[in-house]
């Protein structure tokens, strides 16, 4: 029999050291740690960033564009732009 290389020791190799480029921790937002190695984790007044949604599959004509993402609902669109849902009566 031989032993599995999936033990406690195999999953702390994988989150120590300095994540890939792209890596983007999903508590404070930041790049350069994991967010298993956050410094916000235990700080309660933190609160995670904001994660914009992507208009896709909603027709042009049911959106908005607006200037900055503050109104609540704002998605991205294709285009780069920030839109808010419309609703049509």
């Amino acid at each position: 029999m031989s032993q599995s290389n999936y033990g406690p020791s195999h999953s702390v190799k994988a989150y120590s050291g300095t994540p890939v480029k792209s890596y983007t921790s999903v508590h404070c937002g930041n790049r350069g740690h994991y967010t298993k190695n956050c410094l916000t984790n235990k700080d309660k007044k933190c609160e995670d960033p904001k994660q914009i949604q992507r208009s896709t599959g909603i027709p042009r004509s049911f959106v908005a564009e607006v200037l900055d993402r503050s109104p609540k609902g704002t998605m991205l669109t294709n285009t780069g732009q920030y839109a808010i849902p419309v609703t049509v009566a």
